[in-house]
């Protein structure tokens, strides 16, 4: 899990590199400066202030200003502000967060690929992430028996033992709730594209770049 997720960090960075010297971050904040001042509501404005921050890997910075252009962005330009905020967490490597942001532009924009497609990544990692926790949380759990007697330890397993075996029952249900069958059934052929692109030798397009002023 560790590895995969370095990989795809390595390929956010990336772009996120080649964003900034594509642009000028200070331009680009002086200009967005300029016309908050006019309007403070002015969603580009903070699109282009987030765009500077991000540039300079200022994840948490973009993150919210992003935030304050999506309160006054027209429902249209909603779904790009979201992917932006959802990278901006990624980066940050806060995961939860960033599947809330891709899911949320997704509900707007069902067939948008590449915020599926983030969103199918992240969410496999925090499965990973999660399955990791739980082998962690089990070796924990085992080494805090190792002072007791042997009897003690048979004891002690024969009580864990049905917990641990109730746990995969509820995990499908708890699952299922998450999303519809539909958003189910998308986010499983966004896996299965992933895995199906995982060599870094691949032409792959990643999807780490913002979405800037010509998708505003």
């Amino acid at each position: 899990m560790i590895r995969m997720f370095t990989f795809v960090f390595l390929l956010y960075l990336f772009a996120a590199f080649a964003l900034s010297a594509a642009m000028d971050p200070d331009a680009l904040l002086q200009e967005a400066e300029q016309a908050l001042e006019r309007d403070p509501t002015d969603y580009k404005a903070w699109c282009k202030r987030a765009l500077a921050a991000y540039t300079r890997a200022q994840y948490a910075d973009a993150e919210k200003d992003f935030k304050k252009a999506l309160s006054s962005a027209p429902p249209e330009k909603q779904p790009d502000i979201l992917y932006n905020l959802g990278n901006c967490c990624f980066m940050q490597k806060s995961l939860q967060a960033a599947a809330a942001s891709y899911r949320s532009g997704l509900k707007l924009r069902p067939n948008d690929a590449d915020m599926l497609y983030n969103y199918a990544v992240t969410r496999k990692l925090m499965n990973e992430e999660k399955k990791q926790g739980d082998r962690d949380d089990s070796s924990k759990e085992s080494q805090s028996g190792e002072g007791e007697n042997k009897q003690g330890e048979k004891e002690q397993n024969q009580n864990e033992e049905p917990k641990q075996n109730e746990q995969p029952e509820k995990q499908p249900g708890q699952q299922a709730g998450e999303m519809s069958r539909e958003e189910a059934l998308r986010l499983l052929r966004a896996l299965q594209e992933q895995e199906r692109e995982t060599s870094p030798n691949q032409d792959k397009k990643i999807i780490g770049g913002l979405r800037h002023e010509k998708d505003w």
